[in-house]
């Protein structure tokens, strides 16, 4: 992830946040565009990085963050599954 500049990160995060919440047909609207100046084909390769980390996170031996939002407080949002297929549109 170190590839990728801070902008570039938050960018794909609100992207993929948007699908996980909407699914995946929800479009990158123009005023998101606008605002990251990343349109959807550059930001998707971050995407699919991001989504190849979270499918490995609960094999991974550092787990306090993933246990802390697993919390009825925090909704158990680390319960939410990501599934590549569901997330990006072709």
């Amino acid at each position: 992830m170190l590839k990728y500049e801070p902008s570039h990160l938050a960018a794909s995060a609100l992207c993929l946040a948007r699908r996980v919440i909407f699914g995946p047909k929800v479009e990158w609207p123009a005023y998101l565009v606008e605002a990251t100046r990343y349109p959807e084909n550059l930001i998707r390769p971050c995407i699919k990085d991001m989504i190849i980390l979270a499918k490995g996170i609960e094999t991974c031996t550092l787990q306090a963050i993933r246990k802390k939002f697993l919390l009825p407080k925090f909704d158990e949002v680390a319960a939410i599954r990501i599934e590549q297929t569901a997330v990006l549109r072709k």
